[in-house]
């Protein structure tokens, strides 16, 4: 990136960049199109064949989750909101302002909620895709936004959830637009309330930090913190029992989730895997699983200060930026859902209008597209209930990550320094980086 002083300030930009190479970029997203409704109708006859040809129950005749308790991470939580007292409910172990976000499904009712779930989905993931697609004509435009909006397997999962890590989702579509756009107080504010509902989302902060953008840095580490203040306050003016309450509730959560099995099956953490090989392969037990954490929290802290130094010294297009810090969001907390994959919608945009001829376009579009659609097929442990996602949705985005690093590495184009984002932003192609 150029370190020139002496350039002047660019016009905000109010339009997307031109796609490098439309044809490219066409094929690429038809390719995906295809492979994510195939895999859904493949996925969809496989279990039809086991439920009702051979007769299986739950969990082999569906790849979502148990019968009966749909939407239920949401319902769930309206008889506590309700009684304006969701800290006490014994299940509570988000951030205070995450149940704030909450309120309007309560508000909607059991029905409406699932409409303004279903609805906000629509305009934010939606409108997103079909915006970065803008270069297809109408009718693929209208098959692809639809394919990886609605028939996606993160999209159902999440759905059956009615999890509110749809609105981290709609967070980082309104980060990713305002990263491409140059707005850096919307994109502040983004990572700021992503934070402020569950914590792990401050590693987007990182391509400010790198960026040199203290101010919009600054702007994020505060209004995640009065959000979280607003949150603690609105349920209960007593901010110290509010997080004594959350630590109780912690504690309950790490004993059953992390250590415990409730949180492995239909996960997409890193942690899964390494738990199934130290119990099933290693015969090792609970004591074995919480004496590892302090080892696999240390090896997170290492793989987020190698990613903030690739992205530091290391010129990433958007794209992979975001599927660097979304893959990494997923991947290194303990404990992580399926619903969480549904981030990915935003990386895949940016990577299919980013539309140039990197030599692992077509692997990218892969393992992409495979992250997308449903996979278990296989079931394993707990009396079935762990299928093969458990493994294989961590080890496709671990190969993203790997990837996008090579990529980075195989460029020698590499920084001195890092440039100051004034200055980088008035380059072609400049990336919030």
């Amino acid at each position: 990136m150029s370190t020139a002083s002496t350039a002047e300030p660019q016009p905000r930009r109010r339009t997307l960049a031109p796609v490098a190479d439309a044809e490219n970029a066409a094929t690429l997203t038809r390719a995906m199109t295809y492979a994510v409704l195939i895999g859904l109708f493949v996925a969809g006859a496989w279990m039809y064949r086991e439920a009702y040809y051979q007769g299986l129950p739950f969990p082999k005749n569906t790849f979502l989750f148990v019968p009966g308790s749909h939407f239920g991470d949401l319902y769930d939580f309206f008889k506590p909101l309700q009684a304006h007292d969701p800290l006490n409910y014994p299940y509570a172990v988000y951030p205070p302002f995450s149940y704030i976000v909450m309120e309007p499904f309560v508000w909607a009712g059991y029905q409406g909620s699932i409409v303004l779930w279903v609805g906000l989905a629509a305009v934010a993931i939606g409108g997103f895709l079909a915006r970065q697609l803008s270069f297809l004509p109408p009718i693929d435009r209208i098959a692809a936004v639809f394919a990886l909006t609605f028939a996606t397997y993160p999209f159902l999962i999440s759905l059956d959830r009615g999890n509110i890590e749809l609105v981290i989702t709609v967070l980082l579509v309104a980060l990713a637009w305002a990263w491409q756009t140059d707005r850096w107080v919307v994109a502040a504010l983004a990572i700021g309330a992503m934070t402020a509902m569950k914590g792990y989302p401050i590693i987007f902060a990182a391509p400010l930090l790198v960026g040199r953008q203290w101010r919009a840095l600054a702007l994020c580490i505060v209004s995640a913190g009065l959000l979280t203040v607003l949150g603690s306050i609105y349920y209960n003016f007593d901010v110290v029992h509010t997080w004594n309450l959350l630590h109780a509730r912690l504690t309950f959560y790490n004993d059953t989730y992390v250590i415990g099995d409730a949180g492995l099956a239909y996960g997409c953490s890193l942690f899964g895997p390494l738990k199934l090989l130290l119990v099933d392969v290693l015969g090792g037990d609970a004591a074995t699983v919480r004496s590892a954490i302090p080892y696999y929290e240390a090896a997170t802290v290492v793989i987020l200060a190698g990613s903030v130094w690739v992205l530091w010294r290391r010129r990433l297009a958007l794209w992979q930026q975001m599927t660097l810090l979304v893959c990494l969001l997923n991947l290194l907390p303990t404990v992580s859902g399926g619903y969480k994959l549904l981030h990915l919608v935003i990386p895949i945009g940016l990577f299919l209008r980013d539309g140039s001829r990197d030599p692992f376009r077509w692997v990218y579009m892969l393992l992409f597209a495979l992250l997308m659609i449903p996979k278990a097929y296989f079931f394993f442990r707990l009396g079935g209930s762990v299928s093969d996602i458990v493994v294989l949705d961590p080890l496709l985005m671990t190969l993203l990550v790997v990837l996008v690093v090579v990529s980075a590495f195989r460029t020698r184009e590499e920084t001195a320094e890092p440039a100051p984002a004034a200055a980088a932003a008035t380059e072609p192609g400049y990336s919030p980086a």
